[in-house]
């Protein structure tokens, strides 16, 4: 099983930074951000994310993922 990060994912779909983030409905800072591991992406974005460039979701490395907010009790 062959994984990738979130921008070779993106490469192998042939897809912009600028589409994505229009694909995702997000600014295209945003979803820069997100691809840098610099903000989170949430479950259904990281879905949808995958959904688009066709690439099953155990195969997409979401770096720094934390779906879930901190200090949850």
């Amino acid at each position: 099983m062959e994984k990738y990060t979130v921008e070779q994912a993106r490469g192998l779909a042939k897809i912009s930074q600028k589409r994505m983030s229009i694909l995702l409905g997000m600014s295209e800072n945003a979803y820069i951000n997100k691809e840098k591991g610099e903000t989170r992406f949430y479950v259904d974005e990281a879905l949808k994310f995958s959904n688009i460039v066709g690439i099953p979701f155990e195969n997409i490395i979401f770096c720094n993922v934390n779906f879930f907010k901190k200090n949850v009790p």
